[in-house]
């Protein structure tokens, strides 16, 4: 099943500060990151790899393919068979 979001859904899942906008682009020029120095309301500036991180972090707009389960060694249960 296939979900789309909205940009104001999308906004509203990722951890922006609840008075900002999101934005996403590869790089950030010198004048725009000026430029948000100088408006009103704060807007957080995401890179494409922050903006990756993000979505798969919080499960937007991504779909596991394959999940791996990495298993360790339960020393607690060997600890309880040798103490007894």
């Amino acid at each position: 099943m296939s979900r789309r979001l909205s940009q104001r859904s999308l906004k509203l899942t990722l951890p922006f500060p609840s008075d900002s906008e999101g934005s996403a682009t590869s790089d950030f020029s010198a004048e725009a990151k000026g430029y948000l120095a100088r408006v009103q309301q704060r807007v957080v500036l995401i890179n494409g790899q922050e903006l990756a991180r993000l979505m798969i972090r919080y499960e937007v707009g991504v779909r596991a393919r394959t999940t791996y389960v990495i298993k360790t060694v339960d020393e607690d249960y060997f600890a309880d068979l040798t103490a007894g």
